[in-house]
Order: structure tokens, then sequence, then C-alpha cells
């Protein structure tokens, strides 16, 4: 990630930077090495997707130093199939951790914006991933996506958000907003569902416009836009009255590139998210 110099220069030392080949994630995975270490004479022939090469010629090395925590932007390579990565991502952060003996913390960078089928649905679980009490938090990076280019060139408000996580969670700079707000619950009363969030004490939309990115998905799997409003640190989205009977799915920013605009007081976004009514916040 792009990280500002005036932000964190003097406070948290980068040391890894292999951003040339590290398409996927499992090139960084501890565990996988016995199964390819024997495939090859040397493993430092091996191909560079080839899953423990860049754990041992990145991550290696460093094993007598002490990290602070790890920022983490990669998953573009991984976002055609979820599944796997659900169970790798984790793998990696617990692999990390146990190599170097430490809790460090993980800072990653949700995948932001562009025309692939699959990226809501990557975006969202990430977004599901995230474990702030296990040190395990991510950045929403969505509104500085490019439609064409899997690698949008916008990278210093990236790593301007991943450098609130290490100041307020590390450096005890607890008055900074540091967090995108995140839904907390959301219940129906009458023809309205109310979505109350967390992490801002108001929410505002980016551009001045009125709110853009959300949608109901029914029972039945039909998608109906819906207008919403904003009121403080809560959304009220008024629902058809076709769509009163059944219990019903928000989603937000449910498009591969989204120009959803929906952020919290000092301007941090919204995650995509699929949530159903009646979700609380675990």
């Amino acid at each position: 990630a792009w990280i500002d110099r005036a932000s964190l220069e003097a406070e948290l030392p980068g040391l890894l930077r292999r951003w040339r080949s590290n398409d996927f994630i499992m090139p960084w995975v501890r565990q996988r090495a016995s199964e390819n270490v024997k495939l090859k004479d040397s493993p430092l022939t091996r191909h560079p997707y080839a899953p423990h090469y860049l754990f041992d010629t990145g991550l290696r090395p460093l094993a007598h130093y002490a990290l602070r925590g790890v920022l983490w932007y990669q998953g573009e390579s991984n976002a055609h199939n979820i599944e796997v990565h659900e169970r790798l991502f984790p793998l990696l952060v617990k692999s990390w951790r146990s190599y170097f003996g430490a809790p460090l913390p993980f800072y990653y960078v949700q995948l932001s914006s562009i025309n692939r089928p699959s990226w809501p649905h990557f975006r969202d679980s990430q977004r599901r991933m995230q474990r702030p009490s296990e040190g395990l938090e991510m950045i929403v990076s969505s509104d500085h996506g490019d439609p064409k280019d899997v690698h949008p060139r916008q990278k210093q408000p990236l790593g301007h958000r991943l450098a609130l996580l290490a100041l307020y969670n590390d450096y005890g700079y607890r008055s900074l907003e540091a967090r995108s707000p995140e839904v907390a619950r959301i219940t129906r009363q009458g023809g309205e569902l109310f979505l109350s969030f967390v992490h801002t004490s108001a929410l505002r939309t980016s551009d001045g416009q009125p709110l853009r990115g959300f949608e109901l998905l029914t029972e039945d799997g039909l998608v109906h836009p819906v207008e919403a409003r904003v009121q403080g640190a809560e959304l009220r989205l008024t629902v058809p009255t076709q769509l009163q009977g059944g219990r019903l799915t928000v989603r937000y920013a449910w498009r591969p590139y989204t120009d959803a605009n929906l952020v919290g007081r000092t301007g941090l976004p919204v995650s995509t998210f699929s949530l159903s009514e009646g979700y609380v916040r675990p």
C-alpha cells in the first residue's frame, strides 16, 4: 500500500515490500511449505506463484526482527474463489503470528471497484472477516476504484486510512475516527427499515448528493432499488408497499464498480454489505 511518510515514517517502519510478485495469497502462507518444498531440489528455484515461495524468500529472512504489525493489500487474484480465500486469509494471519511469536495486528485493504462480477461478494467477504478484538481490521477502498484497472492509482488515501488504524490502535491516538462506519443493527418499524451505525457520530454523503447504492433483496431473489435518508448516525429506508409482507435483505454498494456515496463524519466510506433485517452486529 502507498503510505504517507508524514503519517507513519517515524513510527511504523516498513520492512517488506514485495509488491511485484505477490498476486495470490497462497505463496505467503507458511503451513503449506512441507508439501511444496519437496517438489524441487532447491526451494529457491520454485516459481513465485508456488505456495509458500514468497514466505520462504520474503518472510523467513525477517525471522529475527521484531515486527509491530502488518499492512496487507492483496486479493485481486483470489477474488474469483471466495470460499478458498476465506480459509487461506485467516490461515495466513495465524501462520505469520505464530512464526514471529507475537499477536501481530493485521490491517488490510478491502478490494476497490472494477467491472468484475465477483467483486461485490469478495468485498463483503472481506468485511465479514474483520475481528477488531483480535487485531484484524480492514479499510475500505471502493471509493477510489477504476472500472477498467485492477490497480487503481489513488493509493495515498488508502495509506492514510491504514495509518489511522495503526495510530489509533497501536500508538495511542484514541481521539481519531479511524474506522469506517459499520451497521450495528437493522430493525423494521411499520413501513420503514432503520439502520443504526457505529464508529461515527454522523453520516453524510461524500459528494453532497442524495444517497446512492442501496437496494432491497426479497426472499425470492428479486432486487428493488430503495431510497435512503440520513438521520444522524442512522438511516431510514422506506419499504415499497409490495415488499412489506416478507423478510428483506439490505444491500449497499452491491455493484462490481460502485459509485455508492455513504460516509461517516470525517469522510471514511461505508463498506459494501448485504445484511438481513433483524441483523445485530456481533
